[in-house]
């Protein structure tokens, strides 16, 4: 039982999990936003549109008594429906926006102008008369030899390595072994 305790106590303390409580706890925040945005100031001015006091009195009366001597009618509430998908609207609109803006201060979006050419040299280019597709075409070329010489960097540091050098040993080792094996 400690060890079950013990282990709740590493999973809750993860910081992941509390991100994701905070996310939940924000997230239901933001949902009361929206809904009082769309129930207080949206729906009161569609309904004046519509010319209805309220969107949810939207209906149809499938049957005017759901039940014998039940008295209530079985309606058809679409607007509540129509409620609900502006609702769902704004919160989906409102989320791309701040995820946008994220994404784009955190560079995960790529520039219109290419990720080896700056604005500046893209406006450049474009005042010269190249066409978007030449600086598209630069802007790979640049990004190829930036991978080059990634590689090249990568591939000597791996020869500078311990790793290398004790390959290239036994290497030659194996080489001498195999000749004084040869001349016996």
């Amino acid at each position: 039982m400690k060890k079950f305790f013990k282990d709740f106590k590493a999973f809750i303390s993860k910081g992941n999990v509390l991100d994701m409580a905070v996310g939940v706890i924000i997230g239901a925040a933001f949902s009361a936003i929206i809904n009082s945005l769309v129930n207080d100031i949206l729906m009161p001015v569609l309904a004046l549109v519509v010319n209805v006091q309220s969107l949810e009195e939207l209906s149809i009366v499938l049957h005017p008594e759901s039940q014998p001597g039940a008295g209530d009618a079985l309606t058809w509430n679409y607007g509540n429906f129509i409620a609900t998908i502006i609702n769902f609207l704004l919160i989906a609109l409102v989320l791309f926006c701040i995820l946008k803006a994220i994404m784009a201060t955190r560079g995960f979006s790529k520039p219109k102008h290419g990720e080896m050419i700056t604005k500046a040299e893209y406006k450049a280019f474009r005042k010269e008369g190249k066409s978007k597709e030449e600086i598209a075409a630069i802007n790979e070329e640049r990004l190829s030899e930036k991978k080059k010489q990634e590689e090249l960097k990568k591939e000597e540091e791996y020869n500078n390595s311990t790793e290398a050098l004790l390959k290239r040993t036994v290497e030659l080792l194996e080489k001498i072994e195999s000749k004084d094996h040869n001349s016996k």
